[in-house]
């Protein structure tokens, strides 16, 4: 209990220095970089739908290319076709991030949790968009939820490549609930795993300080 109270009193304080509109803006980029992660790393599983799988990679190439109105189309005929596709509902969060309509975005994100409760990524997503709503509260509990997701799935986790996405996903919630040195370290030791993974540049680049220099004057 002691322990929850200092994770908690960790977090709003780091979230006072979230309050800028900048910051707000690094949370979508975090989300979506996050998101790209799952998208590559995630197998394709027999039960899913072809054709779903195969308008799920057409706006994937949208969503990589920000053509987002073209990607939410394409991304909603794939969960026509599969209304359990908890990949198609991932990158429909991303979607709707990219276009700041972030109300729908959390709509996906529950959506994603209530078809599997099991599924991390939701939870870490309804999270960051609570925090770009300003929901601090809810922002930390969707964080929680979504790292005890991640231990257990590591615990199980029989494919390495679908351990390295797990490991770094729960980076990005570690530096999302103020644990910034953890997450990181815990980045920097999955890049020294995986040299050739870029993904971990840009996670490793999401920044204060190497954001707001990026911005335009």
């Amino acid at each position: 209990m002691e322990d929850e109270d200092n994770d908690k009193s960790q977090y709003q304080s780091f979230i006072q220095q979230l309050k800028t509109k900048t910051m707000k803006r690094l949370f979508c980029l975090t989300l979506i970089s996050a998101t790209m992660l799952s998208i590559y790393a995630q197998d394709r599983k027999v039960d899913i739908n072809p054709l779903a799988i195969e308008y799920n990679d057409l706006a994937t190439k949208q969503i990589l290319v920000q053509n987002y109105d073209s990607a939410l189309v394409l991304i909603n005929k794939a969960l026509s076709l599969d209304g359990n596709y908890t990949l198609g509902y991932s990158n429909k969060v991303g979607i709707y991030v990219g276009l700041k309509d972030f109300k729908k975005a959390l709509i996906a994100a529950d959506k994603l949790i209530e078809i599997d409760p099991h599924y991390p990524d939701g939870y870490g997503m309804a999270g960051g968009i609570c925090d770009i709503m300003g929901d601090t509260i809810m922002a930390f509990d969707y964080y929680k939820r979504g790292i005890s997701c991640y231990d257990e799935k590591n615990l199980k986790a029989n494919d390495p490549k679908q351990l390295i996405t797990n490991r770094a996903y729960r980076a990005c919630l570690l530096r999302l609930i103020g644990k910034e040195d953890e997450g990181k370290k815990e980045l920097e030791k999955l890049k020294a795993e995986n040299p050739d993974n870029f993904a971990f540049d840009q996670l490793l680049k999401l920044d204060r300080q190497t954001y707001l220099k990026s911005l335009p004057k």
